[in-house]
């Protein structure tokens, strides 16, 4: 667990609420998540920003993390939220590489067609 953290570690003691982004989900995202959600801390997955080897690892360590208390989302939602409203300024750009990158082939966006 220390070792899936130690990049993180000054940002992780300063922050109340983190999002989480990275791979393997069933190893060292799960690991971190619970070790936060026993801190006290907010956690919040971006489920396309996390994979492992087989889905059904995945699956099961973002079940699990989902029933821990961690929040689970999209990057594009988490964008979104982060923005708050259309009135921010970077509204539109985001909206517009939204829309762009949803274009692109990747297995997220392929298991919903």
């Amino acid at each position: 667990m220390e070792e899936c953290r130690k990049l993180n570690l000054p940002l992780m003691n300063r922050c109340i609420s983190l999002s989480e982004m990275y791979s393997p989900a069933h190893v060292c995202v799960q690991q971190t998540c619970l070790d936060l959600l026993a801190e006290g801390k907010d956690v919040h997955i971006m489920v396309d920003g996390v994979s492992s080897q087989q889905a059904f690892d995945r699956e099961i360590a973002l079940q699990r993390m989902s029933q821990a208390g961690a929040y689970l989302s999209t990057a594009q939602s988490a964008a979104f939220m982060l923005m708050k409203s259309a009135e921010h300024e970077n509204f539109k750009t985001v909206s517009k590489l939204t829309v762009e990158h949803m274009k692109l082939p990747n297995e997220f966006n392929d298991a919903m067609k």
